[in-house]
């Protein structure tokens, strides 16, 4: 065996051996991050959460007790700045044309963007709730919900869900404005849950957009460019 193929050996190796320790601490976090609550994945809570979401986030919301009843979308709105005047786009459904394109060619590649962009939805709304009843259960007074609200934007701003979802709107942005050149450009968000009847309620026309509860969460402009 010559130097050069030893040492072609020991890099191949390298890899292969640095890729199978990759995966093994990626499946053990996943593993641990579906247990149920237990000293192992409370001690590293933070960091599971901080991996997990939203890449590789699950949901198990498809049976009983708790079911999925709700279409969730994201629109976003740009704002962009030239010579101190601002110009508002359209809201931009970021969500369904990626549906319409998984529901007509299954081989498509949007099934990964199409995820992401719901964990990244999940994320900011469990943190949306998880602070309302932190708030709510503490304070022995009469609720101050301006106060809750701002501590809402200031922990989700911060969150891997938000992260992504202005991530991902710089490449919606540079694909439909491509040949722009703003001062600078923010963007804003919502996030829209639209709950349909739930199987109790079956005999409702689940078509029916009057039969429908909206609840939607608007988060303030944030800068993008």
């Amino acid at each position: 065996m010559t130097k050069k193929t030893l040492v072609d050996l020991i890099i191949r190796k390298s890899i292969a051996g640095i890729l199978y320790l990759l995966l093994i601490v990626h499946f053990l976090a996943l593993f641990l991050y579906q247990l149920p609550a237990n000293p192992i994945n409370h001690r590293f809570k933070v960091e599971l959460e901080n991996y997990i979401s939203p890449h590789f986030s699950q949901k198990w919301s498809l049976f009983s007790p708790n079911p999925a009843n709700s279409n969730q979308t994201i629109q976003i709105r740009f704002i962009s700045y030239k010579n101190s005047r601002a110009t508002n786009s359209s809201w931009i459904d970021i969500v369904t044309p990626l549906l319409k394109e998984k529901n007509n060619n299954f081989w498509t590649p949007t099934q990964r963007p199409l995820k992401f962009l719901n964990s990244c939805a999940s994320n900011i709304i469990d943190l949306r709730i998880k602070i309302w009843e932190s708030e709510t259960k503490k304070t022995r007074t009469e609720i101050d919900t301006l106060d809750i609200t701002n501590k809402m934007e200031k922990y989700i701003i911060k969150s891997q869900g938000h992260f992504g979802v202005v991530n991902y709107s710089k490449t919606v942005y540079n694909k439909l404005y491509r040949n722009s050149k703003p001062d600078s450009v923010f963007i804003e968000y919502k996030i829209i849950d639209a709950f349909f009847p739930r199987f109790s309620k079956r005999e409702q026309d689940y078509f029916s957009a009057k039969n429908y509860r909206y609840n939607s969460l608007w988060i303030k402009p944030t800068k993008l460019i």
